[in-house]
């Protein structure tokens, strides 16, 4: 990605929750193409969590072995299949136990 400095700061705006939104918003657009709902009612760091398991950028087990870190991928919790981020966050008998506690 490609950034440039300002050459006056007339410009610059004030440096805000807002801020960060529509910079991530602009990222966010720019790689996938769908604009990312953010909540004023959740904490501005759940959010950004969301938004970035939304892109597979969550420290899971196998984003730490594509970066050329090699461990045992297999999920902590449950022991059964590679830890990914769709697993930790969904697919895991764990995580499914908690989202059906939190649902109902």
């Amino acid at each position: 990605m490609e950034t440039s400095i300002p050459s006056s700061t007339e410009n610059i705006e004030p440096f805000s929750d807002k801020s960060i939104k529509e910079y991530l918003d602009s990222l966010t657009l720019k790689s996938t193409e769908l604009k990312i709902l953010w909540l004023k009612w959740i904490p501005l760091k759940v959010n950004a969590f969301a938004w970035r398991a939304g892109l597979d950028k969550i420290p899971s087990k196998e984003n730490i072995q594509k970066c050329g870190i090699y461990l045992d991928t297999s999920c902590t919790l449950c022991g059964y299949t590679l830890e990914s981020t769709d697993h930790t966050l969904i697919r895991c008998k764990f995580a499914s136990e908690v989202w059906n506690k939190v649902m109902n």
